[in-house]
């Protein structure tokens, strides 16, 4: 049985599609007469016929230009970690190498310096007195920024020290005015200077002083007031975690 042809083709046409999908170079050209002719380019006033409406596939074209970068992809989770835990598996934070500590307190970033005994304020326990806005030396802590302004440093990341097993950390501008002052010393005359300057010893070694005098941010210091320098500096405010809580020796555990 012969397979019919479409309508309208004759059978030169369809020997001559054959004769073209085995020599790829050549196309099919059909001139006013009706003729329809192979060639490796049609003529002037020859019509190129479309080998595609018989269902009969061209060459392969030339590679197209390469297309513009996407845009970049959404960022990843965080690959995995090294965790730093102490003697009872309590999770404390994140190892940095070298020998350092990353925690999460409150909302704030805090680097500290990592050893198995403990861990440390890569600046030392830079602080030996405390102020308060209240008079029993009670409530959040005060940094004096006549001490130095705290280091720049972009949030989440806190300004922060260490002094006697507690962490210390920058947590904002506070306006106090009434200061006291709480100090601490190893000093066996530590005492007698503590009563000499109206302070009373409390439970924590430390000698709270009251205030004598009104100190104000800003303001003119007074005579008495215990800040330094011709106005008394803005204070700021501190949270503090006992370190203590966190049992050395301090192990790393891998992904």
């Amino acid at each position: 049985m012969i397979a019919s042809k479409p309508p309208g083709l004759s059978f030169a046409v369809i020997l001559a599609i054959g004769m073209v999908t085995s020599a790829q170079a050549a196309v099919l050209c059909k001139k006013k007469s009706g003729v329809v002719v192979m060639r490796d380019a049609c003529r002037k006033k020859e019509k190129k016929i479309d080998l595609g409406q018989f269902g009969v596939a061209g060459p392969p074209g030339t590679p197209g230009a390469p297309g513009a970068p996407g845009s970049p992809g959404a960022q990843g989770p965080m690959g995995p970690r090294f965790i730093v835990k102490d003697a009872n598996g309590t999770m404390v934070g994140l190892s940095e190498p070298p020998g350092a500590l990353l925690m999460s307190v409150n909302g704030k970033l805090i680097s500290l310096g990592l050893k198995a005994s403990g861990l440390y304020s890569p600046g030392g326990d830079i602080q030996t007195g405390f102020y308060y806005a209240s008079a029993d030396c009670s409530g959040q802590p005060l940094y004096d920024t006549n001490s130095g302004p705290p280091p720049d440093l972009p949030p989440p990341f806190a300004f922060n020290f260490t002094s006697r097993g507690t962490l210390y950390y920058e947590i904002g501008p506070v306006t106090a005015c009434g200061i006291a002052e709480k100090n601490f010393s190893s000093d066996p005359n530590f005492a007698s200077w503590c009563a000499q300057n109206q302070g009373t010893i409390q439970s924590d070694g430390g000698c709270c002083r009251p205030p004598v005098v009104p100190c104000c941010p800003g303001s003119v210091a007074p005579a008495g007031c215990s800040g330094s320098g011709n106005t008394f500096p803005p204070w700021i405010g501190l949270g503090t975690l006992d370190l203590t809580t966190f049992v050395p020796p301090f192990h790393v555990e891998g992904p």
